[in-house]
């Protein structure tokens, strides 16, 4: 493989940008996974072209009294996104699940 090809194949740099973070988040977004839940990052039913790649990883535990997530930390600037992904879930309202 030369240079050019490899250049022409990559994909376009916000993209590129995009899951470089995602791959830098990604130790922490797994952190503290109950070791009762560890393989499933590893599960095929969780893999895209070989790696784990997920937005989110929220777990609950059979007994346990709250959901958990690792430790994502995000500077003053940025937002995990939540507000746009999860406000179907979380409004609470019959109107909001009727489209």
């Amino acid at each position: 493989m030369t240079v050019h090809t490899l250049v022409t194949a990559l994909p376009d740099p916000e993209l590129l940008r995009a899951r470089c973070r995602a791959l830098a988040l990604l130790d922490a977004l797994l952190d503290g996974l109950p070791p009762s839940l560890a393989h499933y990052p590893e599960d095929p039913e969780f893999q895209f072209e070989g790696f784990f790649d997920a937005t989110v990883c929220v777990w609950r535990e059979k007994n346990a009294p709250t959901w958990s997530c690792g430790p994502v930390t995000f500077t003053a600037d940025e937002s995990d996104g939540a507000d746009g992904l999860f406000d179907l879930l979380t409004d609470g309202t019959p109107d909001t699940y009727v489209a």
